[in-house]
């Protein structure tokens, strides 16, 4: 999880608009030269004066486009780092900037630069490991010390709510038609360090009869269909309330979970849920999750392991696999989703397919607590980021349950959810979401 937010830096703002002043003065003395024909020197020219309006990415272009000319010339390459780093394209100034550092075997301007680069895409240990170098190698040099403040600087909270409409359908249950809720979560962030949230949601099922009402007969998948005792027109009310603490650093995290699902014994019956999930960060996060959710009729424990893998800076491929006992029986499902991340937003879909009945997903987090086996599943979803920190998501699910009792039927179950968050500090460019299963 990188959740690093690095401050305006006034010493870099001054060494950005003097170094624009440089470019164009070079730009205009090459002008008048008689070496403009050079295609080298009118690379400078171009650049310079396009930097000197403002146009940081068309001057970036020109460099890069002369870079094809003169692969191994250091100026060239620094000089294209530091105009894709001015026009707030981070991830194309860092390949630059470690380029330049291989040409130049270590030259301080552009280990600075990386080091500024990674800390605005939320690297913060690799950052600060730079600029302790470069402080070392030259102590009074004012920006190695900045670079050292920025990195080593917490915010000291960043609050992340977000509330969304949720709708339940199952087209083909009979008795039961479907469910309209809401969501609503507060996670916090202590210090860049303390996890610390709660999450509820309410859930109101339609088309469950008398009959249920009576005797507080759970819901079974197997009961739905012609001649069941459930019957259209009645309403059950489900809420659950989730609360997570933990805490996180750049290659490792944990957070403990606890939840409360009440629905008056209507449904399966009220139940506990609790949990933790443990983060390793070698290569992507890989992700440990042991829950049990404690119903009426049995306990059902579920373990699942998840690899968030970076397959490039901006498509994370999440393959992952879970087994649990319910029924006295060990079932085991396996999931493979994708996710495509950066500024405007993300998308995401998966798959899933194996038995699961009850699965709890610390993640989202989301217990499926009418009763059924769910044989496969698919999702999909998206988030746009807006102005002023909000930002809009829509997700969808479709599990596929058969009945586990005499008489059962095979039923399907879509889940919708729209809604929109907030984050009281931007979020860190390579944040990736984590939509395993």
């Amino acid at each position: 999880m990188w959740l690093a937010y690095p401050p305006r830096v006034p010493l870099l703002d001054a060494f950005a608009r003097s170094w624009v002043l440089v470019l164009g003065l070079v730009g205009l003395a090459a002008s008048g030269a008689a070496s403009a024909a050079d295609p080298y020197a009118e690379t400078f020219t171009q650049a310079g004066a396009l930097a000197a309006e403002g146009r940081f990415a068309a001057a970036a272009g020109a460099v890069e486009a002369a870079l094809g000319s003169f692969p191994q010339d250091y100026a060239l390459t620094l000089e294209a780092a530091w105009l894709r780093y001015q026009s707030g394209e981070y991830a194309r100034a860092e390949v630059h900037y470690r380029r330049a550092i291989r040409l130049s075997e270590g030259a301080w301007e552009a280990r600075l630069g990386l080091g500024w680069s990674l800390l605005l895409q939320g690297e913060r240990g690799e950052a600060e490991g730079i600029f302790e170098r470069l402080a070392a190698d030259a102590p009074g040099d004012a920006r190695a010390a900045e670079g050292l403040r920025a990195a080593r600087a917490r915010v000291a909270v960043i609050a992340a709510p977000r509330a969304a409409l949720t709708g339940q359908l199952y087209p083909d249950a009979g008795g039961m038609t479907g469910a309209l809720g809401v969501s609503v979560g507060a996670p916090l962030v202590i210090k860049e360090r303390v996890l610390v949230g709660v999450d509820y949601s309410f859930a109101r099922f339609q088309g469950v009869g008398a009959a249920a009402r009576a005797g507080g007969m759970p819901m079974n998948m197997g009961g739905f269909g012609p001649g069941s005792p459930v019957g259209r027109g009645d309403f059950i009310d489900r809420h659950a309330i989730y609360a997570h603490a933990g805490a996180t650093w750049d290659r490792v995290g944990f957070t403990t979970h606890y939840g409360y699902i009440r629905d008056g014994g209507r449904l399966i019956g009220d139940a506990h849920v609790a949990g933790a999930a443990l983060r390793y960060s070698p290569l992507g996060d890989l992700t440990l999750a042991i829950a049990a959710g404690f119903w009426p009729d049995q306990a059902i424990p579920r373990a699942s392991l998840a690899w968030a893998a970076p397959a490039t800076r901006w498509l994370t491929i999440t393959p992952a696999a879970a087994v649990q006992v319910a029924d006295g029986a060990a079932l085991g499902a396996g999931s493979l989703g994708a996710a495509v991340h950066g500024r405007p937003g993300a998308l995401w879909v998966g798959g899933k397919v194996g038995p699961e009945r009850r699965p709890i997903y610390l993640h989202v987090p989301e217990t499926f607590s009418v009763d059924g086996e769910i044989r496969w599943g698919l999702w999909a979803g998206g988030r746009a980021e807006l102005p002023g920190h909000f930002n809009l998501f829509a997700g969808w699910e479709l599990h596929r349950l058969a009945g586990v009792g005499p008489g059962a039927v095979v039923t399907s179950a879509h889940i919708l959810a729209i809604g929109v968050g907030w984050r009281s500090h931007a979020p860190p460019q390579r944040g990736r979401p984590r939509e395993e299963r």
